[in-house]
């Protein structure tokens, strides 16, 4: 029995035999050496063919490359699917922002009254908001009387005349006991 052989084995059997078939005159003989060297190879065929490797097979030194290897493969993998992840989520987010501007745009446009908030953050001393609206919102809000210098200042009166409606509405609740 030979024990393991890997590829480096078979690289040296095919070494000696074209060495030796260099070396070959027409009136070379066989030697016991070479019958032995050609068994040698026909069972490492034979073997390599119908035996499959275990772990116990293996050189621990070789396993341990073999593992560190397969880890790091893995590691890419991974990566590369993170990337690829983020890369789709990145084109998810252009997307969706490519046809939100283009909705703000048509909204815009049109002559229905729009407005959309944007961004909305409280803090220990109030809030901000940030609103985007159409013209038609505009002149809706003065059709109903909420003036102002400037389109600014008639967001601002509707703001508060709407936060002023909604705490009305939430003490005339807690009153009837319905506040949530």
């Amino acid at each position: 029995m030979f024990g393991v052989w890997d590829l480096d084995n078979e690289k040296w059997f095919d070494a000696i035999r074209e060495e030796r078939e260099k070396k070959m005159a027409p009136d070379y003989v066989i030697t016991d050496a070479d019958k032995a060297l050609k068994r040698a190879n026909e069972e490492f065929e034979l073997n390599r063919n119908q035996r499959q490797l275990t772990l116990e097979d293996i050189p621990k030194d070789q396993l341990a490359k073999l593992m560190s290897d397969l880890k790091e493969e893995i590691k890419r993998d991974m990566k590369t699917e993170a990337e690829q992840a983020a890369e789709e989520e990145r084109l998810r987010k252009e997307r969706i922002m490519a046809e939100r501007e283009k909705y703000v745009n048509a909204m815009k446009e049109s002559d229905e009254p729009w407005m959309d908030i944007e961004a909305w953050d409280e803090d220990g001393t109030g809030a901000r908001i940030q609103l985007d609206w159409n013209d038609a919102f505009i002149k809706h809000l003065r059709n109903n009387n909420i003036t102002g210098t400037d389109d600014d200042q008639v967001i601002q009166k509707w703001l508060i005349l709407l936060m002023e409606d909604m705490t009305m509405r939430n003490i005339e609740k807690e009153d009837e006991g319905d506040f949530e």
